[in-house]
């Protein structure tokens, strides 16, 4: 997980590119991550990346999602799991 958190850290992304899918336990993203591995010594740019994490039971929020007055961009820090029972 450390090493996608790597690859995704200060990506952009909108609430509405987030997604829990509750009767399949998967939580869902689509975010432009910052690719440094651009070929032939072109500079870096942004790539669209998807990615889905199963087995999740619950999602919470504050400040954004559904009902949020704009879209506007979010900046992803990093990614992190919590172990609980």
């Amino acid at each position: 997980l450390g090493v996608i958190s790597a690859h995704l850290q200060d990506a952009i992304l909108k609430a509405s590119d987030l997604a829990y899918l509750g009767g399949q336990h998967r939580f869902v993203l689509v975010a432009r991550r910052f690719d440094w591995s651009a070929e032939d010594g072109a500079p870096p740019r942004r790539r669209l990346t998807g990615m889905h994490f199963d087995r999740v039971l619950r999602v919470r929020s504050r400040g954004i999602g559904p009902g949020t007055e704009s879209d506007s961009p979010l900046e992803l820090l990093a990614i992190t799991f919590e172990p609980t029972e």
